[in-house]
């Protein structure tokens, strides 16, 4: 008899794990994973590296299937999403979840999780930082072993927005409107960013000093990060709650794209900002 629960899996070993180099490792498309388990040792001895340590020396991490980039993020940037979630870090290992356990339903757990039916080369990419002294990384994975075409995913992205004094930055340049954007993900440094406005066809859709942000999203079970400024749109932890790119009629069908969009940060210092959007759909 087949087992039907998802199985936890050893995966292979990356290649060219050097400082300063891109490890790669090619996952096969074999079933549907519903998380990926990095495990990192490094050191003058190894040892499994300390959440603060893989923070530090995974510099970018990037998922990529037929080649084209689906998610990425630096170690530090994940992992304050997995901790915003109540999620642990484990001496040694960073989860990488594509079903989300902290969702209200199972149905909802599982709407991202990724099969492989569909596509031909899905592979993980780790940047390392240079000077890092016997670095070891392996994967791990959760995955059911029937298969499924890839369906709605989550997909990570990265934009640095400069900042060149204190007051208002306004930015209206975010991969033009949107698509089904669930999560917008500030990093920076301490208490960056005084408020946040935003606009949709000129309607403010989001407005919160740092204070209410931080009321809004405890009264929702998120736990602030340091140094992060989060704005969730599904903060009721439900898979169709994003910010739709259609303006919808009555009826909730689909008209036509948004106009414009404009995200207003009022900036109490003078730093970049490193803004991580998290979008659901498609895989690119």
């Amino acid at each position: 008899m087949t087992a039907t629960f998802p199985h936890l899996i050893d995966g292979d070993e990356f290649s060219n794990v050097n400082g300063g180099s891109t490890a790669t490792c090619e996952v096969a498309t074999d079933g549907v994973y519903t998380k990926l388990e990095l495990g990192y040792v490094s050191g003058a001895t190894p040892v499994p590296a300390t959440e603060a340590v893989i923070a530090d020396e995974l510099e970018l991490i990037r998922l990529k299937v037929n080649g084209k980039p689906q998610q990425e993020y630096t170690a530090a940037q994940i992992i304050a999403w997995l901790k915003s979630h109540g999620r642990t870090i484990r001496t040694g290992f960073l989860n990488i979840p594509f079903s989300l356990p902290w969702m209200k339903t199972i149905g909802g757990q599982d709407y991202t999780r990724w099969g492989t039916a569909d596509i031909n080369t899905f592979h993980v990419e780790v940047k390392l930082k240079a000077g890092v002294q016997n670095p070891s990384l392996k994967l791990r994975y959760v995955k059911d072993m029937f298969n499924e075409p890839m369906g709605q995913i989550l997909k990570f992205r990265n934009q640095v927005l400069g900042v060149t004094s204190t007051g208002l930055r306004t930015e209206t340049n975010l991969d033009k409107i949107p698509r089904y954007l669930q999560w917008l993900f500030f990093m920076g440094g301490a208490n960056d960013i005084n408020s946040i406005n935003i606009e949709l066809d000129r309607r403010t859709i989001w407005e919160a000093t740092a204070a209410q942000q931080s009321e809004h999203l405890a009264e929702y079970e998120f736990i602030e990060q340091p140094n992060v400024f989060m704005v969730p749109f599904n903060y009721r932890k439900r898979s169709f709650e994003y910010l739709d790119p259609f303006v919808l009629d009555g009826q909730g069908r689909r008209v036509r794209p948004h106009n414009s969009f404009v995200l207003e940060l009022d900036m109490a210092a003078a730093n970049d900002i490193n803004m991580m959007q998290v979008i659901i759909g498609q895989r690119d």
